[in-house]
């Protein structure tokens, strides 16, 4: 059951005719589905190479005016909006828009990135904000619905074995965020490869940061934990096994690639996303390019912040972005995180132990 101002966007692809076709539902039922005449490389292609320049704005924003850089990623946000997203599904958004509250995207495998358009045609106005800006943009895969609620009774934080300042910072004030809110999440460090896998395997995960940022190997988003290289395909045969009390994973990395963001798609590349929601993760967060360390540290302290004041994700995400981009308007990290769960969940507060 859908609540109102909620809009799924369901998409599945064609593997015979290599393209994907577009399924609206809103408060008015299915609309007829709608094709997307490109194939998959003709995608990848025109996303790698404004991923590209967007990374090259990101390395050198400062050199940049922030007018200048806004210009660029509207610009490239209308692009992706009128090559990659049908016409049908422009204008439905465009006739319905201002009663979208939250959109969601189901697929099982979904090379668009949403976080970046710009929705075009409104009016002049509206044509200057992005689709996060105007709702509360969420993704998530076929099957069962995204856990209303989550509950962690622990937290843990993963940090490379790099020695990265900005990572240990991030650390200590998300850590510190958590247990001022309950003192059971007070946080604890991952310190190798075993334990890491330990959380998984025996089910004990319920709240799990990665600041990793740079930490990450750069070709193919590996983390290196004490010499050892934990990829996502050391997590199959997990299928189910975290379905019972759903964790909350944030992966606050960076993209050091031009490939497609390997370690939060869900597609089919072996990722990050897809691991962890295989396995029952409720909630993700992940990015879609190299973010700014002290930028993305700031944005994490702001989600928890937000999250842990009974906002839903949706909301603390969005209101996450908007606190960085007017701290940071030349920096486009606030544009670079993608969400998969409700964006109407929330963290529940745990209960003291007797």
């Amino acid at each position: 059951m859908s609540d109102p101002g909620d809009v799924t966007v369901t998409i599945a692809f064609n593997a015979t005719t290599d393209s994907y076709s577009f399924n609206w539902r809103d408060k008015e039922g299915h609309q007829p589905p709608a094709e997307l005449h490109k194939s998959l490389s003709e995608i990848e292609l025109v996303v790698s190479d404004i991923m590209q320049e967007i990374q090259d704005i990101v390395r050198d924003d400062y050199r940049i005016q922030p007018d200048a850089v806004a210009t660029k990623l509207r610009s490239r946000g209308i692009e992706l909006w009128e090559d990659l997203i049908p016409p049908a599904i422009q204008s439905r958004f465009i006739a319905t828009h201002a009663d979208i509250k939250r959109m969601r995207i189901v697929s099982d495998g979904d090379p668009f990135p949403w976080e970046l358009l710009c929705p075009f045609g409104l009016n002049a106005e509206s044509d200057q904000v992005f689709l996060v800006d105007m709702v509360e943009l969420s993704r998530w895969k076929y099957g069962s619905l995204p856990p209303a609620t989550i509950a962690p009774h622990r937290a843990d934080f993963v940090i490379p074995s790099q020695d990265l300042k900005e990572a240990k910072r991030e650390f200590r004030q998300v850590s510190k965020l958590l247990k001022n809110w309950s003192g059971s999440l007070e946080g604890r460090p991952v310190k190798d490869a075993p334990a890491l896998y330990k959380l998984f395997e025996q089910a004990t995960v319920s709240l799990l940061h990665f600041a990793c940022h740079n930490g990450f190997d750069k070709s193919n988003g590996q983390i290196v934990l004490k010499s050892t290289r934990v990829k996502p395909s050391d997590f199959r045969g997990l299928d189910g096994r975290l379905k019972r009390a759903p964790p909350f994973v944030f992966m606050n990395a960076c993209r050091t690639d031009a490939t497609p963001p390997a370690y939060i798609k869900i597609g089919k590349k072996d990722g990050w996303a897809h691991r962890f929601l295989q396995a029952g993760v409720g909630a993700f967060v992940g990015t879609l390019w190299e973010v700014r360390d002290n930028s993305a540290r700031e944005f994490a302290a702001a989600v928890y912040s937000g999250l842990i004041n009974n906002k839903p994700f949706g909301e603390a995400l969005r209101c996450a972005r908007k606190a960085l981009r007017d701290d940071k308007p030349a920096d486009p990290t606030w544009l670079a995180y993608s969400f998969y769960g409700s964006a109407s969940a929330r963290l529940k507060k745990p209960v003291p132990v007797a």
